[in-house]
């Protein structure tokens, strides 16, 4: 009945519209209530009164509970996270400390998640419940990006600012994974700068593994028009001015005069010291 019960959780679970996922904590919880209670109607068949054992129980529960401080410390936390509604399987999550992927599962001791190069990346419930982290698929899945281009001081902003948005548009209807909603912008920002006119394109993707496509396909789309455009992209410049060090010096080197003979010798201080 226990291994029923799990099985029933995990299949039902996964078919109820708007539900959490299932996770492997939800699922052994759901064993061990039925465990529980088919042997609390044992002991009620064989007439053996449970308070003697509920006594005994909560003698030895507190030896047993300091002896687990962290592996229940890591039950509960992932019984918080599984029923937090701020982690579901499938989402993709970045910790404060770096580790970043995809949720697979949350176990009594840890949650699992999937990186980005395919690999597992473990981290305990007690560390999950106390970061601080950043969910990418909530409060959905969509995920705003930008992309910075820079041009020429001699371009039209205004008409570089049209092109840019008149391409951004027209690829929400070719690229995978990026949306005509909400409406692409693009800003005149960061502006001027040390030799080139910085414009900043706004626009949002479908989800998180998307971004990485829909941002290469449309900047090279952003820069194949700009090059039909005959629109400039300079490369950085910079402008050096060579002065001549210490032309007093030079000077006085052209026209041979040395140190001033009247200046007299340097005299002592009231110390004794020679001081210029």
């Amino acid at each position: 009945m226990s291994r029923l019960a799990g099985s029933a959780v995990r299949f039902y679970g996964s078919r109820v519209t708007g539900a959490q996922s299932v996770t492997s904590l939800t699922q052994k919880l759901a064993q061990l209530v039925v465990v529980l209670l088919g042997f609390a109607w044992l002991l009620r068949v064989f007439n053996v009164s449970l308070t003697p054992i509920l006594t005994t129980l909560g003698v030895g529960g507190l030896a047993v509970a300091l002896a687990l401080q962290d592996t229940l410390s890591n039950l509960f936390a992932g019984f918080y996270v599984s029923i937090s509604g701020l982690i579901h399987i499938g989402d993709y999550i970045k910790l404060n400390t770096g580790e970043e992927g995809y949720i697979t599962d949350i176990n009594w001791r840890c949650t699992t998640m999937r990186g980005s190069t395919n690999n597992l990346v473990v981290v305990p419930n007690s560390k999950l419940g106390q970061a601080i982290y950043t969910n990418y698929n909530l409060p959905d899945d969509r995920l705003g990006l930008s992309l910075t281009f820079s041009v020429g001081y001699d371009s039209d902003v205004d008409r570089v600012q049209a092109i840019l948005l008149e391409e951004t548009v027209a690829a929400t209807r070719e690229i995978a994974g990026l949306l005509a909603e909400p409406v692409p912008y693009v800003l005149f920002s960061p502006g001027p700068g040390d030799s080139a006119l910085g414009f900043q394109v706004n626009y949002s993707v479908s989800g998180f593994g998307s971004q990485y496509l829909a941002q290469s396909e449309l900047r090279k789309r952003l820069y194949k028009r700009l090059q039909a455009e005959k629109i400039t992209m300079p490369f950085p410049t910079r402008t050096v001015l060579l002065e001549p060090k210490m032309p007093f010096v030079l000077a006085q080197s052209e026209t041979g005069a040395g140190p001033d003979p009247d200046a007299g010798a340097p005299a002592p201080s009231h110390d004794g010291s020679v001081r210029p």
